[in-house]
């Protein structure tokens, strides 16, 4: 059932990296996760914090041509992994290791090891999840 599920996903995070400039639309919101992440903050700065990333997560998502956006909701996605219908971390490896064999040029040369670079994409994609899981859960 898990793979099922994961299979109605994989698919389009496997096309909009290999074949679009996805991951680079991706470094305002993954900037300032990194930059937040660091910081303690109250509770009323994890709210703000909440609301900027939302805030950049939309504007990553309007700026989408209509035929790069997901084909599912945020809903959808979010009640997949809330429900346990589906492994977040096994979607993940799938994508990271399309996309390492398939089109290893759409990774960033963050370090010369091969391993370090699907690292870094799992770690993208896990800030994507965790924006549309947010989304789903609103």
């Amino acid at each position: 059932m898990i793979l099922a599920i994961e299979s109605r996903y994989a698919p389009y995070f496997k096309k909009v990296i290999c074949e679009t400039d996805f991951l680079r639309r991706l470094q305002p919101l993954i900037t300032t996760v990194d930059s937040l992440s660091v910081m303690e903050l109250t509770s009323e700065g994890q709210r703000l914090w909440a609301v900027s990333l939302n805030e950049i997560w939309r504007e990553i998502y309007t700026a989408l041509p209509s035929a790069q956006r997901p084909p599912f909701s945020a809903l959808e996605f979010s009640a997949a992994i809330r429900d346990g219908q589906m492994d977040r971390q096994r979607l993940v490896h799938d994508i990271a290791n399309h996309v390492g064999g398939v089109c290893p040029e759409r990774l960033p040369e963050v370090s010369s090891d091969a391993a370090d670079r699907l690292r870094w994409l799992e770690r993208q994609l896990l800030v994507v999840f965790d924006q549309l899981i947010h989304q789903g859960g609103s």
